[in-house]
């Protein structure tokens, strides 16, 4: 193997590991293959899956230095870089024709550690598709702001006509984009910057002079209402390349609040736990169904951004704080987010309840999923709702209990009126479910953080 080859391996390595310790093992898949007319491709370097969606990552490595970049013949290495960019696009085309194609993909099952055990995924579960590529060098001057190499495109241009219709291909300096994670905390929060990106760079003909990723970043992190006035403006010029350091040291106390706010254990994390726990009872021909199920209810919580699980989790330890104090039979919630989320068209209800066995969580499933409907309905988001993501903790266990359920339109006429859920009666909608209609997830006893 090359030099190249082998430092390339190394970095897409990093960046597999990188992922991993943000967002966890339970989504990160190190160079996935499937097998193609018995040839075997790569899906990409990293793939990081939170159904709906699949962020796609390609990693290079390119044999060059930043005194190359800023020697006379700086812009053919220019160039070269940007050619590079380009040829890992083209490595998305072996994905786009396998979704075209409604294939399965063997995965491993990453939640178990070391472990060689494989699941079929079919891949016609993504409805989203972000691709990115990222690229390394020897640039001795990163460390300076003033000095370090910023000149590639945010985007690239050049893409297969198989994949224009996920959106933009976007491009990173592996350095920049490693220092952009360390800021984020969540797939959703990943995901969101991602799409405000693309809205900027791609969604109005603006000229953006003087580009810098990481001052870019931290107009977004720092300063919100300017990062929303960038949107209205023809022309936008960048003068500040070292804000992003400047941020970091001036505002460091802020940010040592976000990382300990944002980054401990969250009530939802334990809840993740149970899952995959639940996952190790299930064997023969129901595990696949019931990895899939789990995948379907993980990825909708893995989209929330930091935030918005932080505000889901409160409301939990609010509900089981209300039902020792009260003894309800029944507490919950619709969770409605001020936060933007990318993944708006999923609703969430979160509860507590002293159920005992599956069919009398279903019961309450099936009364928070009417109330949810209703609150839906009620508040006009009826036609921007498509599914809705019930989570239910048992009072006394913390058995978790998690259900995710297409919405269709007939269901809306199941939904209770106000006199009806004030008085805290079933909706009519169980009578007409059943666990079949259901991607449902068990969950073991739950430690809480």
């Amino acid at each position: 193997m090359s030099d190249i080859s082998s430092l390339g391996d190394v970095r897409e390595k990093e960046l597999y590991e990188a992922l991993i310790r943000r967002f966890g093992r339970n989504c990160v898949y190190h160079s996935p293959k499937i097998h193609v007319h018995g040839q075997e491709k790569e899906l990409g370097d990293v793939v990081v899956l939170a159904l709906p969606y699949m962020i796609v990552f390609q990693a290079k490595w390119k044999q060059m230095t930043s005194d190359d970049l800023n020697s006379e013949k700086g812009e053919v290495y220019r160039k070269r870089l940007i050619k590079t960019l380009q040829e890992a696009t083209g490595q998305f085309k072996e994905l786009a024709v396998s979704l075209r194609q409604k294939m399965s993909v063997g995965l491993p099952q990453v939640w178990i550690p070391n472990s060689n055990d494989m699941y079929q995924f079919p891949l016609d579960l993504v409805a989203h598709v972000v691709p990115v590529v990222v690229v390394d060098f020897n640039d001795k001057k990163y460390d300076d702001p003033e000095e370090r190499f910023g000149d590639i495109p945010p985007v690239v241009t050049e893409v297969p006509a198989q994949i224009k219709s996920w959106g933009i291909v976007h491009s990173f300096l592996l350095r920049d984009f490693y220092r952009i994670l360390d800021q984020l905390f969540t797939v959703g929060d990943l995901l969101y910057w991602l799409q405000e990106r693309e809205r900027l760079i791609a969604g109005k003909k603006r000229a953006i002079i003087g580009y810098g990723e990481l001052t870019l970043f931290a107009i977004y992190l720092t300063n919100y209402p300017l990062w929303q006035k960038l949107f209205e403006a023809d022309c936008v010029l960048i003068t500040d390349s070292d804000c992003f350091e400047r941020a970091t040291k001036d505002w460091s106390k802020d940010f040592v609040k976000r990382q300990e706010i944002f980054g401990q254990r969250s009530f939802l994390d334990a809840i993740d736990d149970t899952m995959v726990r639940s996952l190790s009872m299930v064997e023969g021909v129901d595990r696949n169904e019931a990895i899939l199920s789990y995948l379907s209810c993980q990825g909708r919580l893995l989209c929330c951004t930091a935030k918005t699980k932080c505000m889901m989790s409160q409301k939990l330890n609010s509900h089981l704080h209300s039902f020792r104090k009260n003894g309800k039979a029944f507490c919950g919630s619709f969770a409605i987010s001020s936060e933007p989320m990318p993944l708006m068209e999923t609703a969430f209800y979160l509860g507590v309840a002293p159920y005992d066995s599956d069919e009398d969580a279903l019961e309450y499933c099936a009364r928070a999923y009417g109330r949810t409907l209703a609150v839906l309905r009620d508040h006009g988001l009826a036609k921007t709702a498509d599914e809705v993501l019930v989570l239910f903790v048992q009072s006394e266990t913390h058995q978790v209990f998690c259900l995710l359920r297409k919405v269709s339109s007939i269901d809306y006429s199941f939904a209770p009126d106000e006199e009806i859920v004030s008085q805290e009666m079933y909706s009519q909608a169980k009578q007409k479910m059943n666990l079949s209609e259901w991607d449902v997830v068990h969950g073991d006893d739950m430690v809480r953080p």
